[in-house]
């Protein structure tokens, strides 16, 4: 997980370290100056990332041909705000885009595949989100993100063990993407 420097305080905050699967929600901080307000500084790792059924058949099927083309076609990051566990047969329609002030979806670079632990291999990514000064501004709380092409290709997604609120221009999140490849991280049931 990267820790960027916190334009507030000027330096990098303590964060949550250990498992995968780390949220870490650091306490309010006050900006100096006439504008105070309170900031949350959010950091996430992910952590249970479920893959598209689609996805994964292409992916298995390509083990035994050479596709045309790359199986995840310049993929972004979208944070969702409603409050929706992302499944294998999900589209992109069941899906809300956050819409606070200076929210984008953010397009990512995988790369990879790498040796995540001693017995698992994935794919990995950075995506940065950051509520920006608007007037009036926009909040939201970002219940999870999904990973897709821009248009309408779902390739899956992960609800945040805890919503994730950008209440005040400043408030950021930045999400390190671990995708797994291997039985650990991939549910092999077909869906019903």
């Amino acid at each position: 997980m990267r820790v960027l420097a916190d334009p507030v305080i000027g330096a990098a905050p303590a964060r949550l370290s250990g498992a995968w699967s780390a949220l870490s929600v650091l306490p309010p901080t006050w900006r100096a100056g006439k504008d105070r307000r309170k900031e949350v500084l959010v950091f996430y790792v992910t952590g249970i990332f479920t893959w598209a059924w689609t996805l994964l058949t292409s992916m298995f099927t390509a083990l035994s041909t050479r596709p045309a083309a790359a199986l995840l076609s310049t993929p972004q990051v979208m944070l969702y705000n409603n409050n929706h566990v992302p499944g294998v047969v999900d589209s992109v329609s069941n899906f809300t885009p956050c819409i606070f002030s200076g929210y984008a979806n953010a397009t990512v670079t995988l790369t990879g595949p790498g040796n995540l632990s001693g017995t698992q291999i994935g794919m990995l990514a950075t995506a940065s989100f950051l509520a920006t000064t608007a007037s009036p501004f926009v909040s939201d709380t970002a219940y999870g993100y999904i990973l897709y092409d821009g248009a309408s290709n779902y390739y899956g997604g992960e609800l945040f063990p805890t919503p994730i609120p950008f209440a005040a221009a400043g408030a950021f999140l930045e999400l390190d993407l671990v995708l797994p490849l291997n039985a650990q991280g991939i549910n092999p049931v077909a869906p019903a």
